[in-house]
């Protein structure tokens, strides 16, 4: 099988067993299964469901052993698929207008699990069948090196920035932020001892957070789904002087 991983998820134990076995081993009569709790695959072969080989079946369960060792805070990536790949999908966006259901097993929703998805596309990508119908359509160029990516290079981790700004009295700062993966962004202000800031999180003129406290040192925590700009502003209420923002982005 052709795949791409790192160590990560190069581990993994393959059975071939026959038909009554996989029943048996899956829960179902699908031609295979991926166990999380032990870094397992169960297949059947060769011919395991209608003209779907056993090669495309071992790709669609790897694509979900890979998943299992990816992250993608604050969701689950074996339900969800990895991060940029499930950005590009717009996931989140699909699950809060009830497109997607992450770990649906019932025959309505499982067409609809990005996880399934994910599998399924990550299958095509490395040249096995196409048996998936999240997509609605083959995965394109675009989407298939995100799955490279996801596969060989996994997402590290939230991107830190650290700004210095001076502001004073009645005056006001504005910051923007892309934010090119779906997740959480953080922000942490920190003013000048007695000075007592506000802090805003925009998306254009519209004001989607604003901090609770009116003190130097505020935060926001705001869920990244399917937006790729904000614009961080910072109010003088009184006091002036030097202060520190701190933007982690997904």
């Amino acid at each position: 099988m052709r795949s791409g991983c790192n160590s990560a998820a190069s581990s993994v134990t393959v059975y071939v067993l026959s038909p009554r076995e996989v029943s048996e081993a899956c829960s179902s009569s699908n031609g295979g299964c991926y166990r999380s709790s032990g870094d397992l695959i169960v297949v059947r072969g060769p011919t395991v469901r209608g003209n779907i080989d056993r090669e495309t079946v071992l790709a669609h369960e790897y694509a979900h052993h890979i998943a299992n060792n990816r992250n993608n805070p604050p969701w689950d990536a074996a339900a969800w698929g990895p991060k940029r790949w499930a950005t590009d999908m717009n996931v989140c966006r699909r699950v809060a207008s009830h497109a997607a259901f992450p770990g649906a097993e019932d025959p309505k929703h499982y067409p609809l699990n990005p996880g399934e998805g994910w599998a399924g596309a990550y299958a095509f990508a490395n040249g096995y069948q196409f048996s998936d119908v999240f997509y609605r359509s083959f995965p394109n160029k675009r989407a298939k090196a995100l799955i490279k990516q996801d596969a060989i290079h996994p997402w590290a981790g939230d991107t830190t920035r650290t700004l210095m700004h001076t502001v004073g009295r009645g005056r006001t700062t504005r910051t923007n932020v892309s934010t090119p993966l779906d997740g959480t962004l953080h922000l942490r202000l920190n003013g000048p001892k007695g000075s007592v800031l506000q802090l805003k999180l925009s998306i254009g003129n519209t004001v989607v957070k604003t901090a609770k406290a009116n003190s130097p040192n505020q935060r926001i925590d705001y869920p990244v789904c399917g937006n790729r700009q904000f614009a961080v502003v910072v109010s003088a209420i009184r006091g002036s002087g030097s202060y520190k923002l701190v933007m982690k982005r997904p």
